[in-house]
């Protein structure tokens, strides 16, 4: 009986051992996992401030023209810019969002061809979706004579 008692704590030991090391190894991918998002971030606020410093710039470049000495036609350039620049600032935002997104989905071979398998799929059911509808419709009225039938003969 002590034997049994023995081994059951030593079975209880591993167990919680085992179950610190997969905490641990969890915590450690969802660590990286923040790190790498972070770095994505900083690259992202490396991009716009690198298209700030293009922007100001330009901007200089633009103040200097002597072609645009109105100063209603100058502040109309420089709002259009800004719009311009913010509208990529926006796309620049969706990309990194939607890379984010896809990110688990692409990360080792198998997941992308089970991504790309099920996508296909989805696809292909989109496409026929009203040949299904009618198929479906079609089975369903045959089964139904059918139980009929076999109903009214019974």
């Amino acid at each position: 009986m002590n034997d049994l008692i023995e081994l059951h704590q030593n079975e209880i030991e591993n167990l919680k051992q085992n179950m610190v090391d997969m905490e641990e190894k969890v915590q450690y991918q969802s660590e990286e996992r923040l790190r790498d998002v972070h770095e994505m971030l900083e690259s992202c606020q490396t991009r716009i401030s690198r298209m700030e410093h293009q922007q100001h710039q330009h901007l200089q470049q633009l103040v200097n023209l002597d072609s645009l000495e109105n100063s209603n036609a100058r502040a109309l350039v420089l709002k259009l810019i800004n719009v311009v620049l913010t509208i990529l600032q926006v796309v620049l935002l969706l990309v990194a969002t939607i890379a984010n997104i896809l990110a688990p989905f692409l990360q080792t071979r198998l997941r992308m061809v089970t991504s790309i398998i099920v996508l296909i799929v989805c696809m292909v059911v989109f496409q026929h979706w009203p040949d299904f509808g009618s198929w479906t419709r079609q089975k369903i009225s045959e089964n139904w004579i059918h139980f009929s039938s076999t109903i009214d003969s019974g």
